[in-house]
């Protein structure tokens, strides 16, 4: 079972997954880290589990860009990460 750490950083997003190369958007992102899990393994499972989560690596650590979660998607999030613990 793993213990994850995360803080909130300030970060920038692209809108449109990168189609708008130039344009970036202001941005705080969640960093987490995993006790005994790489950032690959940790994003790698994230991405293939039920339901997935859309997440990118930085520095070591999976970031999630909040802004791109519906109302209600909390307790799904929170599921994901159980589900990879």
């Amino acid at each position: 079972l793993s213990a994850f750490s995360a803080e909130a950083i300030p970060e920038r997003s692209q809108p449109g997954s990168g189609s708008a190369p130039t344009i970036f958007l202001p941005t705080t992102a969640v960093r987490v880290r995993a006790d005994g899990q790489s950032a690959e393994t940790l994003a790698t499972r994230l991405r293939a589990g039920e339901p997935p989560v859309f997440v990118r690596i930085h520095e070591d650590a999976v970031l999630l860009d909040p802004r791109a979660l519906l109302p209600g998607d909390e307790a799904r999030l929170l599921a994901a990460f159980h589900a990879v613990s």
